[in-house]
């Protein structure tokens, strides 16, 4: 199941970006991760993705990432669904991630976070009725 999805906003001027992103949201960013010679700050459904071009050329033309609760079941389903992994589950800094083409040919990144990452950032903020767009 999906438990939440963002738009990827690649950039060479994170500063830039995330200023704009804090004004349009009236918020901070909610969370902050490095991977691979990129910094991954997410402001509501929105991930700025800052680095220099060259290390950003795997996540260009893909969509999300799509947060899902179980990555291992989501394979399973895409596969039986016409898809081709692209990129088989790995661990990175937020959980597991995969990179999948769709049938369509849509390329979709998939992450199951860490379930200290699900609670603080999409179960504890639906408790308290705030939408996915405000946290």
């Amino acid at each position: 199941m999906i438990l939440k999805t963002y738009t990827k906003m690649l950039t060479t001027d994170l500063a830039a970006t995330v200023a704009t992103l804090r004004a349009v949201h009236n918020a901070e960013p909610h969370i902050v991760l490095e991977d691979h010679h990129r910094t991954l700050i997410g402001i509501g459904d929105v991930f700025a993705v800052g680095g220099k071009p060259e290390t950003m050329h795997h996540v260009r033309n893909s969509h999300g990432p799509f947060i899902v609760d179980d990555i291992e079941a989501t394979r399973a389903i895409l596969l039986a669904n016409g898809a081709i992994i692209l990129s088989d589950i790995d661990k990175v800094q937020s959980g597991l991630r995969m990179f999948v083409r769709h049938a369509d040919a849509n390329v979709v990144e998939y992450l199951q976070w860490t379930t200290e990452l699900v609670e603080r950032h999409i179960f504890t903020p639906l408790r308290v009725g705030m939408l996915s767009s405000q946290i």
